[in-house]
This record gives structure tokens, C-alpha cells and sequence, in this order.
């Protein structure tokens, strides 16, 4: 089945960390497909394989800490996000990560089981929005979804001229309240 969600350049297939039975890391050979025991058969190059926990964890734990990589959500088989959890847990893993994590990881139904990658859909950053990308989905507490104030000293000068003058100025007539570029002026330059 094709992937039609990639379409829209926010989403990613990672392939998992593998390992050797006997625990020596190597690269992946591609998408195989892990059981509940996390051992894989690797048809290709005749060789069982073991799904590398540890490895994947770290990955997962660094994409939902890092701010810029906006994840929404890890599509993943229910028997890998298990794993994913427990080994967390067991190593004491943070746990506002470890919530985030129960989060986003899912099971698509429909979509295939994913027990071959991790599938990563990412959220417009608010750069991206402002440039026509289209949000859609949960909006994850953790992440920003405004863009940093717009530091625009004329919309400074037009909200100070908006204030009213201080009562001191009011009452003592000063020659700056009776010109009125003159007050514009001062007033530009007061403190909000």
C-alpha cells in the first residue's frame, strides 16, 4: 500500500536499530518485521535479528525533547510502543518524556501494524504555518504554536501615542502638551 501520507512533507519512516542475536549492533537491513519477543528474521541475509531497544528509546526520547522537532506522532505497532515504555520505566527515564511518549506513540488502524519503522509525522512549526503549511491533528502541550512577538518599534510608537498622558503633565499645562507633534514626541518616548 502506498504511503500517501508522506505526501505532505511532514512525515518520515525511520528504520529501526537492530542488533545480532549475540547483541553486536549493525545496520539495519531494512523494513523486517519484529514480534513480541522483539527477534526478527532477516530473510535476505538468513540471520535472525534482535530489535535494539536501547538505541530506539534514545531516538525516540531525543525527537520528543527536542523543540524543533515538533513531533505530533510515532506511528508504531502496540508490541514495539510497549517495549519502548518498559525499557523507559525500567532505566528511569524521564517520565514527563516517558508521558510524551504515551502520547504520540500509536498503532494506525487502519495502516499496517509498523512493526518494521517508526513512522514520524512532525506539526507545522509557526514559520511553516505562516508560510501556508496546513496544521492539522492534536496540538501537543509541550510544543509552541505562536510565533515570538514581532519587536516593531513603529507599532510602539503608534500604541504609546494611543495612551493617555500622565496626570503630572495634565496639570502643570507644560509647553509640550500644547503643541501636538511635541506630545506625540514625548509620549513616543515614554516608557509603556
Amino acid at each position: 500500500m502506498p504511503h500517501f501520507s508522506h505526501r505532505s512533507g511532514l512525515d518520515a519512516d525511520l528504520l529501526f536499530y537492530v542488533t545480532t542475536l549475540a547483541g553486536a549492533s549493525i545496520p539495519s537491513p531494512g523494513f523486517v518485521h519484529f514480534g513480541a519477543d522483539g527477534i526478527a528474521r532477516d530473510d535476505r541475509d538468513q540471520r535472525w535479528l534482535r530489535f535494539d531497544v536501547e538505541r530506539e528509546w534514545l531516538l525516540v526520547e531525543k525527537l520528543l525533547e527536542d523543540p524543533d522537532a515538533r513531533i505530533q506522532w510515532i506511528f508504531v505497532s502496540d508490541v514495539v510502543h510497549a517495549m519502548l515504555i518498559e525499557w523507559a520505566l525500567a532505566r528511569g527515564g524521564s517520565i514527563e518524556t516517558i508521558r510524551r511518549a504515551e502520547e504520540v506513540m500509536l498503532e494506525p488502524h487502519p495502516g499496517g501494524a509498523h512493526d518494521d519503522h517508526l513512522h514520524v509525522r512532525t506539526s507545522c512549526s509557526p514559520d511553516e504555518v505562516a508560510a501556508g503549511c496546513e496544521p492539522n491533528g492534536p496540538r501537543r502541550a509541550w510544543l509552541a504554536y505562536d510565533s515570538a512577538p514581532f519587536d516593531d518599534p513603529i507599532e510602539d510608537i503608534a500604541l504609546s501615542l494611543l495612551r493617555p498622558l500622565p496626570e503630572t503633565e495634565k496639570a502643570t499645562g507644560s509647553a509640550s502638551a500644547s503643541h501636538p507633534s511635541t506630545t506625540a514626541m514625548s509620549r513616543a518616548k515614554s516608557p509603556p
